[in-house]
């Protein structure tokens, strides 16, 4: 996971929006939607995280993109999320 995640979190309205997650996944180990669920739950935590104060949100992936093969078992992909605001 990317230490650049929080900062792109904290980018968006408090409302929520989109963002493409960009990523290399070893398919030996994971397959492209395990890594895409692991990386929807992190963001759905770091956006709780920083709006504590506010209501949770709902962190839903919209779309899987095989970008290219980055070498051996190693895709380079882009997870599309998308981030809205649970109202009370």
């Amino acid at each position: 996971m990317s230490s650049s995640w929080p900062i792109a979190c904290r980018a968006l309205r408090p409302e929520g929006g989109r963002l493409h997650v960009h990523g290399v996944v070893n398919t030996k180990e994971e397959t492209h939607d395990q890594y895409s669920e692991k990386v929807r739950q992190r963001i759905e935590t770091i956006m709780r995280d920083i709006h504590r104060e506010r209501n949770n949100y709902k962190c839903e992936i919209e779309h899987i993109e095989k970008v290219k093969p980055y070498g051996p078992r190693l895709d380079h992909l882009v997870v599309d999320l998308l981030l809205t605001e649970i109202p009370p």
